[in-house]
């Protein structure tokens, strides 16, 4: 998706790049890292970096949000537009989590006739989006990598366990599912593509069950995951339109990606290679978050 002709963009993500410039490390001309004078040392004042941190960005969103009103009524873009664009951030070790806030509260005004498709490639979404995910009325069909498809698939040293941790991880939200009676509203699929890897993300919705345009989506870096939601540092747009040209476009996309999926069923986890060793499911308990 190219945004074009979009100055208030273009000048938000240029501002956000330079809020957390001004608390990053900088290469000098002699090959140093530094970071400015009035910014604490991330390594040996930890605790006010973050405070300072925090506060930059607080006031980064303020300004924003103050823009984006004096534009909305000096324009009148907003009455005239047919799609709407809010970007969002997730700054977890700051303090930040608009990225999830938002996510939660169009999670919570799902309806029955939704259908919600999410996809990761790393299937490890935090407690609380599952537990919004089961409550939900709305059909939702997830879409993740398969082992081979995970681009840790074979790889050397303690990484080559990834593949089966998020296994287990799925195997466990599956069960959840099932116990939970929403089998047939909550669907697990997994990309499969001889030669390919899966690393796609995002989030579609149709806003009635029966029309297949998406009117809603979610575009950007996070993968809805523990790591994503506490750990990195995420920026994300949340797109509405009534544009049928976009819509139908967005639904293409979703299409295309589902059309090198299997659905997960209680015998993909019973086949011989996709059982989890004892040790990796305690490994993933216990570093679940950095996934």
């Amino acid at each position: 998706m190219v945004f074009n002709k979009h100055s208030a963009l273009a000048s938000y993500y240029h501002d956000l790049l330079d809020v957390i410039r001004s608390f990053s490390y900088q290469l000098d001309t002699s090959g140093k890292l530094v970071i400015e004078r009035d910014t604490a040392d991330p390594v040996r004042h930890s605790h006010l970096f973050k405070v300072q941190a925090h506060g930059r960005l607080v006031r980064f969103l303020e300004q924003q949000k103050e823009r984006a009103s004096a534009e909305n009524d000096t324009a009148g873009t907003s009455k005239n537009g047919d799609t709407a664009i809010f970007p969002v951030i997730q700054m977890g070790p700051l303090g930040i989590r608009q990225d999830e806030q938002i996510t939660m509260a169009l999670l919570g005004l799902a309806t029955k006739d939704w259908v919600i498709h999410l996809t990761s490639g790393y299937f490890n979404f935090t407690d609380r989006y599952k537990a919004m995910i089961l409550r939900a009325p709305a059909q939702f069909r997830f879409l993740t990598a398969s082992p081979e498809a995970n681009g840790f698939f074979n790889s050397k040293g303690v990484s080559k366990y990834l593949p089966p941790a998020y296994t287990w991880i799925e195997k466990q939200f599956y069960n959840q599912v099932r116990r939970a009676g929403r089998a047939q509203e909550i669907t697990i699929e997994e990309y499969r593509r001889p030669g390919w890897t899966y690393h796609a993300k995002g989030l579609w919705a149709t806003l009635t069950r029966d029309a297949g345009d998406i009117a809603v989506t979610m575009i950007g870096s996070p993968n809805f995951g523990h790591r994503s939601s506490t750990r990195d540092l995420e920026a994300q747009a949340l797109i509405i339109t009534k544009n049928s040209q976009l819509q139908q476009a967005l639904h293409k996309e979703v299409q295309g990606l589902h059309s090198h999926a299997q659905v997960v069923t209680e015998e993909t986890f019973d086949r011989p290679d996709r059982q989890v060793p004892y040790g990796v499911r305690a490994a993933t308990a216990m570093i679940k978050t950095m996934l």
